[in-house]
């Protein structure tokens, strides 16, 4: 008997639980949420949010992985996105970015959402890197399997820096 009114009981609370969160899921499905952050150079940074969103008193900030906090201007927003420019904006760092005065179109409440920016370049893995000689074998062999010829002419190749390291 004690164990068939426990075995309600817990039932009873597991009901309880999944529709408490479930009603959290409702509140924030509403909530606006960053599809991606990108950098576009020169400090330039567009949030791309997934879906239309509305603003009301839309403020940026932007502090980075040392705990700096950065200046921004150029604030222009978008239905889908917030484009804005980082003053003193250094390479090299994780920013979080924080836009406030935003809202999933259809909700009633702005909010806040935040983000991460990593402007740090990945390390190239050494075993894509390769040398003048395979770069320019493996563009011959490729041009070949493509168009069906060897005879080649006027080859250049052009060399680049990635994470440090020359690449071709």
């Amino acid at each position: 008997m004690l164990r068939k009114r426990i075995a309600r009981i817990s039932v009873s609370l597991m009901l309880a639980a999944l529709m408490l969160v479930s009603a959290g899921t409702a509140v924030m499905a509403g909530a606006p949420a960053i599809e991606d952050i990108e950098h576009n150079g020169r400090g330039r940074v567009e949030v791309d949010f997934y879906g239309k969103v509305k603003y009301r008193k839309c403020r940026v900030t932007v502090r980075d992985n040392y705990g700096k906090k950065y200046k921004v201007k150029k604030i222009r927003k978008d239905s889908d996105d917030v484009n804005f420019t980082i003053k003193n904006f250094k390479a090299g760092r994780n920013y979080t970015i924080t836009v406030k005065g935003v809202k999933t179109r259809g909700t009633k409440k702005y909010g806040r959402v935040s983000g991460t920016l990593n402007t740090a370049p990945a390390a190239a893995p050494a075993a894509n890197i390769v040398s003048r000689e395979q770069a320019l074998n493996i563009a011959q062999q490729h041009a070949a399997a493509t168009w069906g010829t060897s005879g080649f002419y006027d080859i250049s190749t052009e060399s680049d820096r990635y994470a440090g390291t020359e690449v071709w």
